[in-house]
């Protein structure tokens, strides 16, 4: 079982956090020989290329997946404040060269997936690895169930009514029913995303909303 971290203000939570991902991210780099950092420009990838920095890494270059055809899906504007911000030696691989299902793999895969589409993509960049001799990859892959980042639901104003932190939540609660799509009642929003998880985490229960977890109605 995880033991509780409990801290007097927000601000230590937030230090604390950063430690932890300092040192996690410190962990995962190799002490001698060349590690890789994907790095899209988003939370996750940016957070784990400035916590390397912030960890004194010295051996470490980023890489990028770039689509200079398609500036819908270009995201090189946020790639390269993160590049500038840290100033590790950056590579850019142009994924809008080899479309969706220009190449198929020879290997069975059991279901369709994305693999299936990028296949061509995934091995031009398992082939740069390759080349560049890298030891280890770090990846922002599974950054949002860590932070709960995938759910759409607001159950950090649970948080809120623990700490009787009334008028934070009062005004959380309100910024979400103002811009959620279905505009659900005050009521509701309290007592399912914060009332209802605090009952679930004094009872020692996950809480996750019970609808989140039932199976659905097909599997017996």
């Amino acid at each position: 079982q995880v033991k509780s971290v409990r801290l007097s203000a927000d601000r230590y939570y937030e230090a604390r956090f950063v430690e932890l991902l300092v040192e996690g991210v410190r962990q995962a780099l190799p002490t001698d020989g060349k590690a890789l950092a994907e790095l899209s420009g988003g939370l996750d990838s940016s957070s784990i290329v400035g916590a390397a920095r912030a960890g004194d890494a010295r051996q470490l270059e980023t890489i990028s997946f770039v689509y200079p055809r398609y500036p819908e899906a270009d995201e090189r504007a946020w790639i390269r404040l993160v590049v500038e911000k840290n100033g590790f030696p950056a590579h850019e691989l142009d994924a809008g060269e080899q479309l969706p299902f220009s190449e198929l793999p020879a290997e069975f895969y059991g279901e369709p997936n994305l693999a299936l589409a990028y296949h061509s993509v995934m091995r031009r960049y398992e082939r740069f690895v390759g080349d560049l001799g890298a030891e280890v990859v770090l990846s922002g892959n599974g950054g949002d169930h860590v932070m709960i980042g995938d759910c759409p639901f607001p159950l950090q104003l649970a948080d809120r009514l623990a700490a009787l932190q009334l008028r934070h939540l009062w005004s959380e609660l309100k910024d979400w029913q103002q811009n959620e799509l279905y505009r659900r009642p005050l009521q509701f929003l309290f007592r399912r995303f914060a009332f209802e998880p605090c009952v679930h985490y004094w009872r020692g229960e996950a809480v996750t909303p019970r609808f989140l977890i039932r199976p659905p109605p097909w599997v017996s």
